[in-house]
């Protein structure tokens, strides 16, 4: 059984501000369809094929037509069906534009269609623009957390590189510590020696000379041998070189 084609009136109460708007765009185009205006004792408004005069087989009154109220529509069989056809074009054009579609021809690898509508079976998407989405979505996921992942490998980084900076500053600082204590271990060194030779080692001669004449004085020969010099000089220069190089550090540390 064939199909029941759909009548006028159907046909334009079904998505009827779609519809309205339709109309009054081919009417400005005046391609298949224009406004007419006919005096019969009053002025009558109506829509009508542009070439005025055929049979019309289809009739539609509209209540309140945008501008001009009150009007009828008349068509026949073979504008009907034009109509119907540009307004398929007319709603798919508008749809576009409303979510801002492009029409662009690009010819696709046919591996790259196949995997398009594997997606599209695997995902149930309803057609290939909805899998190319699909695509991108995932793909700009991935970006975005590689993008996440890259800057938290920068913030890392720069915690590193501020704690590498803090411990060149530190070892910087110990290196200074460790050549101003060579320093003045040099200095020290230094002065020591110039102490002993030109303070100590004078000092310790004098006072070697005085004791050998004050202690072995009275000894005679025969006793000379049994005297322990060793002994002697230690017991009586102890002190003195004692007190000599604790007063030679307490003017180093000072003068330091």
């Amino acid at each position: 059984m064939a199909n029941r084609k759909m009548d006028l009136k159907t046909w334009l109460e079904k998505e009827k501000e779609l519809k309205i708007e339709f109309l009054k765009y081919e009417i400005s185009l005046q391609r298949l369809i224009s406004r007419h205006t006919i005096d019969n004792g009053a002025i009558e408004n109506f829509i009508a094929e542009t070439r005025f005069g055929q049979t019309y087989n289809f009739s539609y009154t509209f209540d309140n037509f945008p501008n001009l109220g009150t009007i009828s529509i008349y068509l026949s069989v073979g504008t009907f069906e034009q109509l119907k056809k540009n307004f398929r074009t007319f709603k798919f054009q508008k749809m576009n534009t409303s979510q801002n579609r492009i029409k662009k021809q690009i010819y696709l690898d046919q591996k790259v269609l196949t995997r398009l509508e594997r997606i599209m079976t695997d995902n149930n998407l309803s057609s290939l623009q909805n899998s190319i989405n699909f695509v991108l979505d995932e793909n700009n996921f991935q970006l975005k957390k590689k993008n996440e992942q890259i800057k938290q490998f920068s913030e890392q980084q720069k915690v590193l590189q501020e704690q590498l900076n803090q411990a060149q500053y530190q070892l910087s600082e110990n290196a200074k510590i460790i050549n101003q204590l060579q320093f003045n271990k040099w200095h020290l060194e230094n002065k020591l020696e110039t102490y002993v030779e030109a303070t100590l080692l004078p000092m310790i001669a004098t006072r070697l000379q005085e004791i050998l004449k004050k202690e072995l004085a009275p000894i005679t020969d025969q006793q000379f041998d049994s005297v322990d010099l060793d002994k002697l000089i230690s017991k009586k220069l102890k002190s003195e070189v004692i007190g000599q190089l604790y007063y030679y550090f307490i003017s180093a540390k000072e003068s330091s």
